[in-house]
């Protein structure tokens, strides 16, 4: 790879360094069972409530970790700009960040667009219209919008919650087991209801049943901005890979 490359490269792969990591202290999270299954009476109906409820404080660090390796690969783009803008005899200013627009209508705004005069006055044109085929605005390239807001939003809203999910759950005099809903579960909250089982059916709760498991989700804030909504690991290994790509277009 050429030498002016290799600072926006290795940006890229600590940030891919760092999901493995991620994810082993992830599973010794879950292993430390932070989330109980409990029932409660519904005093009017007699009813029985199946509640699932921390038993920990939820641990924010999950959130911190997301936000560095986003930002640590949306760096990686903005130091490939500063080569390309050396490679051109510019040097780097607060103008020649990577060019990402929110909407098509600001990319190709001819002012202040991909085609505008501040792009080309850093990028030689067949850098620029590398980048521009790229289609870095929000409904173009399913990483580099998204991604870009993420880094931003980061700043100012939590990124991931955490979603269990059941594994398995055993009704004891019930013909069928219940039917469960997808479960999204947001950091702040302290229980949420399951479902509803007549008082006349027995549940039978164990410490294994039901069966617990979890993934790291992008929260409801933020996971409409992606096109593709992945589960976060795999989402940041994507972005990875993508910038990556990005950056091998330009080792010529």
């Amino acid at each position: 790879m050429r030498d002016d490359l290799l600072d926006a490269q290795a940006s890229v792969d600590w940030a891919k360094a760092q999901i493995p990591f991620m994810e082993k202290r992830f599973k010794t999270w879950e292993r430390s069972r932070p989330y109980a299954v409990v029932t409660e009476q519904d005093l009017d109906t007699g009813d029985s409530v199946v509640i699932v409820q921390r038993t920990r404080p939820a641990d924010l660090s999950f959130n911190v970790e997301a936000g560095i390796i986003i930002h640590a690969i949306r760096s990686g783009l903005d130091l490939l700009a500063a080569a390309l803008a050396r490679r051109k005899g510019v040097i780097p200013n607060r103008d020649t960040h990577f060019p990402i627009f929110q909407t098509i209508v600001g990319f190709n705004d001819v002012a202040r667009g991909i085609d505008g005069a501040k792009c080309k006055a850093w990028l030689i044109e067949s850098d620029r219209l590398a980048i521009k085929a790229l289609r870095p605005y929000g409904g173009g390239d399913e990483f580099l919008y998204p991604f870009h807001h993420l880094d931003t939003v980061r700043k100012h809203e939590r990124l991931v919650s955490i979603v269990p999910t059941i594994r398995n759950f055993v009704v004891s005099e019930w013909g069928a087991r219940p039917t469960l809903g997808n479960l999204t579960w947001e950091g702040s909250h302290d229980k949420a209801v399951l479902f509803r089982v007549p008082a006349k059916i027995r549940l039978r709760i164990t410490e294994s049943n039901p069966s617990l498991s979890y993934a790291i989700a992008f929260s409801d804030v933020v996971e409409q901005t992606l096109a593709d909504k992945k589960p976060v690991f795999g989402s940041l290994r994507g972005y990875a890979a993508r910038t990556t790509e990005i950056i091998d277009m330009f080792d010529k």
